[in-house]
């Protein structure tokens, strides 16, 4: 079972802090509805599982695929 994290996002991809960590996607959002009460429009939250670029939950590839040999 992977966590919940709680991301706060300001403007661009590269501006953001990782609020909290939650074990079930429920209480995830439940903290995210009650944060972004209190917070400007310029920020954006988020409940996500992944954190790498373009967050995609895919498999990675295998070893080899892709590369020019």
């Amino acid at each position: 079972m992977k966590e919940w994290l709680l991301v706060i996002w300001l403007g661009t991809s590269s501006n953001f802090m990782i609020r909290d960590v939650f074990w079930n996607w429920q209480e995830c959002d439940s903290a995210r509805r009650a944060l972004s009460s209190s917070l400007s429009s310029e920020y954006v939250l988020v409940c996500t599982q992944d954190m790498r670029e373009g967050r995609s939950q895919l498999p990675p590839r295998g070893p080899g695929i892709g590369i020019v040999k």
